[in-house]
């Protein structure tokens, strides 16, 4: 029975390659002249199967050019798409670069690749990159092209940094109950508002064929979107082209802009990054625990860590199950570069739970805030919650991060440590 569940959580994600990404850039603090050298950092996912393979020697190895699409004869291009006169006086030039893998998961055929790449660009840069190409996963649509994109206005005073933002690749919703998605927002420019949006086509195209209004994205209209807190709330339900067909799960595509802005009542936004990710409607499998896997311990959902450079964290993250024969099978992981989890294995002084180790020496290219993500799966196919942490490289303890740098809904504000037992709510 467990080797007919897996091939089912599968078979939805064999054809087309893309399933989402997210693109952030930073200052670095050097400058010449007019040019100030930009950080930027690309998160993608793509199929494993056939398309982007990855293993733990490929995470382990960490060269570029070995995590390529076996389907296509160049990456995709991370180029300028605003007025050629614009992209051309950024002094912007466009990036064909390969990444370096992250994250695999065999159950679920998905791998995830970073990039982090420095461009000396003009102080007066006000322009629209984006990353994209051909085609989403078939499950989606026919032929869906995709765009992740990002604005960067680099006139501003002070100089601003881009927010920060991260998911799963794929998010996993039982059909007819509510589901909601917390999504993780930052900003190292602390005195910045945040807010979230769905992402539009118009002035410059951020979602291409996979727009918010899309038809292929229609029934998905009735979810909301908390601006404030980048909370996503949806009755899940199938797509009606896929009810006719008689299946039984759909897939659909969550296309999310984050922006800053100066004041709470600005309406004009100092910068903007993407975030895209896939959502799959399913019925859990006859047998299957009422109550979804967990993740449990000390660091809440949403939770800012304070991590110094060059220095070794070691962290645990813990699943627990709750009915009899379950177990943790797989964790779904989005981690920042360099980061590394171990197996699957039980937890010897809980009951019931499971765990992985992660283990990451962040470098100063890394500098600001970084996120993780996981969901556990059980031997029953059924998902655990997206449970997410900001790591805030450069800061460590006993530093305190200031209060509005993470957002999140009853989340810890600050810097939480191991040993901490009070801290504010937001």
């Amino acid at each position: 029975m467990r080797l007919i569940l897996i091939t089912s959580l599968m078979s939805y994600i064999q054809c087309g390659h893309y399933k989402g990404g997210t693109i952030t850039w930073k200052p670095t603090g050097v400058t010449s002249g007019s040019k100030i050298e930009i950080m930027f950092n690309e998160r993608h996912s793509f199929t494993l199967t056939g398309r982007y393979a990855c293993d733990q020697s490929l995470i382990a190895g960490l060269v570029y050019g070995s995590y390529y699409d076996q389907g296509a004869t160049a990456p995709p291009d991370f180029s300028c798409i605003s007025s050629a006169s614009a992209c051309t006086t950024s002094l912007y030039s466009d990036v064909d670069q390969y990444l370096l893998c992250t994250d695999y998961n065999n159950i679920l055929s998905i791998s995830s690749g970073a990039y982090y790449g420095k461009q000396n660009l003009s102080s007066s840069t006000n322009i629209y990159i984006s990353y994209s190409g051909g085609t989403w996963n078939t499950v989606i649509g026919p032929n869906l092209n995709w765009a992740v994109t990002t604005y960067i206005d680099l006139a501003t005073t002070p100089l601003n940094t881009s927010p920060v933002t991260g998911s799963l690749p794929l998010i996993r919703c039982i059909r007819y109950q509510v589901c909601t998605i917390q999504i993780p927002i930052a900003d190292w420019d602390v005195t910045n508002t945040l807010r979230c949006r769905w992402s539009t086509s118009s002035p410059y195209d951020e979602c291409s064929d996979i727009c918010f209004t899309g038809s292929y994205t229609y029934a998905f209209s009735t979810a909301s979107l908390s601006a404030s807190d980048c909370t996503i709330t949806w009755t899940a339900n199938l797509k009606s082209v896929d009810i006719l067909a008689g299946e039984t799960t759909s897939t659909y595509v969550a296309a999310i802009t984050v922006e800053d802005f100066a004041t709470n009542t600005s309406t004009t936004a100092l910068s903007s990054v993407p975030l895209q990710m896939l959502i799959f409607v399913y019925t859990p499998a006859s047998g299957a625990c009422s109550i979804a896997p967990n993740i449990t311990g000390t660091r809440p959902n949403r939770a800012c860590i304070g991590v110094p450079i060059n220095v070794t964290l070691v962290e645990t993250v813990i699943a627990e199950v709750y009915c009899t024969g379950n177990s943790i099978v797989e964790f779904l992981t989005s981690t920042p570069l360099y980061m590394t989890k171990s197996l699957v294995a039980v937890y010897p002084s809980q009951a019931n739970s499971y765990y992985i180790t992660l283990t990451w020496t962040p470098v100063s290219d890394q500098y600001g805030p970084q996120v993780f993500c996981a969901s556990p799966i059980d031997n029953n196919g059924l998902s655990g919650s997206q449970y997410c942490v900001n790591y805030v490289v450069g800061v460590g303890s006993p530093d305190l991060i200031q209060t509005n740098l993470v957002i999140g809904t009853a989340s810890p504000v600050g810097t939480v440590f191991s040993n901490q037992s009070i801290f504010s709510i937001q």
